[in-house]
């Protein structure tokens, strides 16, 4: 499943090209729970781990790991992360995703981890 990370506030974002949304979460605090959610379907090689590590430095020098020079706020313009797959604000995201904040009594299904 193609994926990036991506950074708002406090939080790490796994985040789906599938779905155009967040499948994943942690807080900073929790960083090697990032590698487990990255990985959770293969065990790392050398060069996985390499590349994770790129995406990495990239998220903390830009707030995405997408490789063109976009911001956070680029990135998710054409989210589909709410309620009937509608795009969400990056502060509705991080509300419903990282605070697990419903919105009008939305919030999304599945697990997230904190």
């Amino acid at each position: 499943m193609p994926r990036h990370i991506i950074k708002i506030k406090d939080h790490y974002l796994l985040w789906s090209t599938v779905v155009d949304a967040p499948v994943g979460a942690c807080h900073e605090s929790k960083f090697d729970m990032l590698d487990r959610l990255y990985f959770y379907d293969r065990e790392p090689s050398e060069a996985d781990r390499s590349l994770f590590k790129e995406l990495v430095e990239r998220v903390k020098r830009q707030g995405t790991s997408h490789k063109c020079l976009v911001d956070v706020e680029e990135f998710i313009k054409f989210n589909r992360a709410g309620p009937g797959q509608e795009p969400l604000t990056l502060s509705e995201i991080y509300r419903v995703y990282c605070l697990k904040e419903s919105i009008g009594g939305w919030s999304p299904r599945g697990k997230y981890s904190s």
